[in-house]
């Protein structure tokens, strides 16, 4: 269970359709900018996460946590509305797919494995563990067997 790293995803709503708000006197409640109670945004995030690792003294050498990564994009507004004028830069969520998968862990994932891994497990295969979810790519996956091949790292796909 050393070298795995388990990734997922996960919803979350970006507001609640009901808010309590604990205010000082004189304070303003806070605006909020959506149309309607019932179409409220959702955006999906992609995490990443192994087994921790301590050392003999019971110091984290390696939290276990690796990334989180919203599935979003940045587009300029093509309409104005009474919230914000024509071009403000607007976060939208991305239809997740394959492609997205495949971008997502080869960019993502593959580079924060680099980043934050432990120097004594190096050298070690490395498994994603995923779910057999529709968009997740499969272990023979040539584009990500390509990425790999160019960190010099030995990660494999289980699922």
């Amino acid at each position: 269970m050393h070298n795995i790293v388990h990734i997922d995803e996960k919803w979350f709503y970006m507001t609640k359709r009901n808010r309590n708000y604990y205010l000082l006197d004189g304070e303003e409640e806070p605006t909020r900018t959506i149309q309607n109670n019932n179409c409220i945004g959702k955006i999906m995030f992609l995490t990443a996460v192994a087994r921790p690792r301590w050392d003999s003294e019971g110091n984290v050498m390696f939290s276990g946590k690796i990334g989180i990564w919203p599935f979003v994009k940045e587009v300029p507004a093509q309409r104005k509305s009474d919230n914000r004028p024509r071009g403000t830069i607007e976060t939208k969520s991305i239809k997740v797919d394959r492609k997205v998968m495949r971008e997502f862990l080869i960019e993502n994932v593959l580079a924060a494995i680099q980043v934050v891994w432990p120097e004594s497990d190096v050298g070690q295969t490395i498994y994603i563990q995923q779910d057999n979810a529709k968009p997740h790519i499969l272990p023979t996956d040539p584009e990500f067997l390509e990425a790999i091949s160019r960190t010099g790292m030995d990660v494999r796909i289980i699922q």
